[in-house]
């Protein structure tokens, strides 16, 4: 058996935006006693909920959703938080407690149990990373190339536009980091960094030369990077 509960302020009222979230194989009011201990300890800044039960705990309100078997709150948990970072939770509802039961229960604690809860661990991760970068890349705004006063494109790896980027020697590769771009579903900083072995030093170079190719810049289709980098002449450019 387990319990769902809910940790809230009374103006909370909607338990599907608002509050923390919770599943317990014990009572609620024993694991609302786990998480006061736990605001208490150093480390507590990892975990958001630990920071609001140190904060608010003289008006918290603790509530018992649902008593039931651990498939149906698991399920249910799942539905008030199907995604991560809703109200005071982290991470999405069901998952971390369905991955250490469902392999505890069939492997009962043998080294393959040990080296299945690491597959599972770094699968969970990287579908919490996929979808991190799907978001940074859906709110990341495209830029346009810029141009003179006469309408002529200007060349940004000598302009002042952002300093960081001029006469910067990743400039003669940016064919090779379009082509990595255009050759993968979604592409982020980290990945091209990782890509061409870059440290995260140049983070913010990679960050805003993807910028300009979400905008449509294409070096190979660029007169000017042609010129500069691959010595040759466009007559009919873009």
């Amino acid at each position: 058996m387990a319990e769902v509960y809910w940790i809230r302020l009374a103006e909370h009222t909607d338990m599907f935006s608002e509050g923390y979230i919770g599943i317990t194989s014990k009572t609620t009011a024993e694991r609302f006693k786990s998480h006061i201990k736990e605001s208490k300890r150093r480390d507590r800044k990892r975990y958001r909920i630990n920071n609001v039960v140190a904060k608010y705990l003289d008006v918290l309100e603790v509530d018992t959703l649902v008593i039931c078997s651990d498939d149906y709150a698991i399920e249910l948990e799942a539905k008030l938080r199907p995604t991560p970072k809703i109200g005071w939770n982290i991470t999405a509802g069901g998952q971390n407690v369905k991955l250490v039961r469902d392999v505890k229960e069939t492997l009962a604690h043998t080294e393959e149990a040990k080296d299945k809860m690491r597959v599972l661990q770094k699968k969970s991760w990287q579908d919490n990373r996929e979808t991190k970068i799907a978001s940074i890349i859906k709110r990341r705004k495209p830029l346009d190339w810029p141009v003179d006063s006469n309408g002529c494109r200007i060349r940004l790896w000598k302009s002042d536009r952002y300093t960081e980027m001029a006469s910067t020697p990743q400039w003669g590769l940016a064919d090779k980091f379009y082509e990595f771009y255009k050759s993968v579903e979604t592409c982020d900083a980290i990945s091209l960094l990782n890509e061409f072995s870059y440290s995260e030093r140049k983070k913010t170079w990679f960050q805003k030369l993807l910028r300009y190719f979400d905008g449509g810049w294409n070096p190979l289709t660029d007169p000017l990077w042609l010129e500069d980098f691959k010595n040759k002449e466009v007559v009919n450019g873009p």
